[in-house]
C-alpha cells in the first residue's frame, strides 16, 4: 500500500514538473527610436511593424504584427515580440529550426512603414 502510493506521489511530482517546463511564446525587443536624421524621438507614441522572414532578410515574411508604443525621454522603447497585433501567420507556428530567421524592424511614418533594420535572430544560452 505504501509502496503504491509513494509511486503514484513520484509520477504525478515528474509529470508536474514536465508540465511546467513551458517555453515563452515571445522574445523582449529593446532598442532607442531615432528619426531619418538620427534625432533621438522622445516621449513620443510611434507605431513599429515587426516582420519574421525565412532564409535572409528578402525572405518570405512568416510572422509580422505591430506594435504602438509610447518612448521614454531618451526615445527607448521595450515591446515582445510575439504580443503585437498580429498581421500576417502565427507566432506560435514559427519552424526556428527550418529556416534562418531574420527579423525586420519597420517604423510607420506618414501612413507608410519604412525598414529601419534587418537583423538575423540567433540563439543565446538561457
Amino acid at each position: 500500500m505504501k509502496k503504491g502510493l509513494l509511486l503514484i506521489v513520484l509520477f504525478l511530482g515528474i509529470t508536474l514538473g514536465l508540465l511546467a517546463q513551458s517555453v515563452p511564446q515571445g522574445m523582449n525587443y529593446q532598442a532607442v527610436a531615432r528619426d531619418v536624421n538620427g534625432k533621438v524621438l522622445s516621449n513620443e507614441a510611434i507605431q513599429l511593424k515587426i516582420s519574421l522572414l525565412a532564409d535572409g532578410p528578402s525572405g518570405k515574411t512568416m510572422y509580422s504584427e505591430i506594435h504602438e508604443v509610447v518612448t521614454s525621454q531618451l526615445g527607448l522603447f521595450n515591446v515582445i515580440i510575439g504580443e503585437g497585433m498580429a498581421g500576417l501567420g502565427d507566432f506560435t507556428e514559427i519552424s526556428w529550426g527550418s529556416h534562418e530567421v531574420w527579423m525586420d524592424m519597420a517604423l510607420e511614418t506618414d501612413d507608410e512603414y519604412i525598414s529601419i533594420a534587418t537583423t538575423r535572430l540567433l540563439s543565446v544560452p538561457y
